[in-house]
């Protein structure tokens, strides 16, 4: 029966083999991580023994929930998996070891109890701090061997728990006894029972919640794991979404692989990440501004005009070549219609803009070239300000526009504001000027850009 281990600081991987040896040992957990476990292995079991946080978002209740309610047995103890066993006990996580009975007994209430800071992978997760749960422990250990009394020992706790986790360590402790008055040489027996029990609950813990998978693996009929029932939040639809393995063109990718591939060179590599990046600024502006408020029918009949997907088979073929589900798509389009809307708001902001992204792109002395031009060949026919009047046909003139620079999607008021003009005339005397411009007959205007 196949297993996930999460496990980093609190016990050596080679040590975890030895217990579950055809586990797949994964790094400490974090959001999204065990729903993608159960997407990519398929476990029967998961041990949640190590987990980030504070820089990196901690893993979902929400991902155990669904674990647990797709019958699969969760296992949590030594860190951050005795927290989550604490707090989900009551769904069917199954908590193990010592860490775990002092939260589910409220014993033990703050999270800095099992943090540690570490060194990365490639160096064993080594620890770099003690957790407050090991100095506990050690400290019991101190007051069961007579070296100290409970006054003393409440007094070392307190002076532990002021200091931030990372600080914390053996000779912390054992100068904050020194500081309580201590005597020398009970400090140093303090330490001489630290280096001989080397007093390691995480570690103890850890182990526990190892054997407890394996025995349960061991039982020839295992009791099904509960199966809590799941309500999907859009909040899980977005973790689902993102962490979703990409179905393409037959082929099931990891999105990471996808990533590490975008990032190491595309053709268009740069377009790709900037639009990434805009993703990103617009969920932060719609944080700051407010949400718009997005007509969905509205939105995903233009999605998908502007992708030619106006038949429900050729939708559903593009869908499933990009690995979407109707969610997904209608997400895509909400986003695209968010964008839109934020451009709206912000065009005076944006249109300042334009002349910086200009330089920054070499453009700038090649654009003012261009409108120079158009200028200039304006004021040899005489126009000041060019209408409908100047040309043959305005449906020759729109379908020209159209023809160079794609489709109007929206009715043309709203295409108008869409492209940042302040009005339909605004609009049309520049679209006039370029007209004229680009179907001049002498050379001067070349310039001009008419094609996109």
């Amino acid at each position: 029966m196949k297993a996930v281990v999460f496990l980093g600081p609190s016990l050596p991987v080679e040590q975890a083999r030895r217990i579950l040896p055809d586990a797949v040992m994964l790094p400490p957990c974090a959001m999204g991580d065990l729903l993608e476990a159960l997407r990519r292995w398929k476990p029967q079991a998961i041990a949640l023994i190590d987990g980030l946080f504070e820089r990196t978002p901690a893993v979902w209740h929400k991902e155990i929930l669904y674990a647990l309610s797709e019958g699969v047995a969760v296992f949590g103890g030594g860190s951050m998996g005795a927290l989550r066993a604490a707090e989900l006990q009551a769904f069917g996580m199954r908590g193990v070891g010592r860490i775990f009975e002092d939260y589910a007994q409220g014993r033990l209430e703050d999270d800095d109890e099992v943090a540690v800071t570490h060194l990365s992978a490639e160096q064993g997760w080594r620890p770099m701090c003690e957790p407050m749960v090991n100095l506990r422990y050690g400290l019991e250990l101190a007051l069961q061997a007579g070296l100290i009394d409970a006054a003393q020992q409440r007094a070392l706790v307190d002076a532990m728990k002021r200091l931030h986790y990372p600080e914390r360590s053996w000779d912390a402790l054992y100068a904050a006894a020194q500081a309580l008055g201590l005597p020398a040489a009970r400090v140093s027996q303090l330490a001489q029972l630290v280096l001989s029990r080397r007093p390691d609950r995480k570690a103890e813990d850890a182990i526990a919640v190892l054997q407890a998978v394996k025995a349960w693996q061991g039982e020839r009929t295992p009791p099904p794991a509960p199966r809590p029932a799941f309500e999907p939040t859009v909040f899980w639809d977005h973790l689902a979404s993102e962490r979703h393995a990409v179905e393409a063109a037959g082929q099931a990718l990891h999105q990471d692989q996808l990533v590490d591939y975008v990032r190491l060179g595309l053709r268009d590599r740069e377009r790709v990440l900037d639009e990434a990046l805009r993703a990103c600024l617009v969920r932060h502006a719609c944080r700051q501004l407010g949400t718009p408020a997005v007509d969905d029918e509205a939105a995903m009949a233009r999605f998908r005009r502007e992708r030619g997907l106006a038949k429900p088979a050729a939708l559903r073929a593009w869908m499933q070549s990009q690995g979407l589900d109707a969610a997904q798509c209608l997400a895509l389009a909400r986003e695209e219609e968010t964008l839109r809307q934020l451009h709206w708001r912000l065009q005076e902001e944006v249109s300042r803009e334009i002349p910086r992204v200009l330089q920054r792109h070499g453009r700038l002395h090649e654009v003012a070239e261009a409108v120079q031009a158009q200028r200039q060949h304006l004021q040899a026919l005489g126009i000041a300000s060019p209408d409908e009047s100047d040309v043959e046909s305005m449906d020759q003139v729109l379908q020209w526009y159209v023809k160079t620079w794609g489709p109007v999607h929206t009715d043309l008021a709203s295409h108008v504001v869409e492209r940042g003009f302040g009005s339909p005339r605004h609009f049309m005397r520049e679209l006039v000027a370029r007209y004229l411009a680009c179907h001049a007959e002498r050379p001067e205007p070349a310039a001009v850009e008419c094609t996109p």
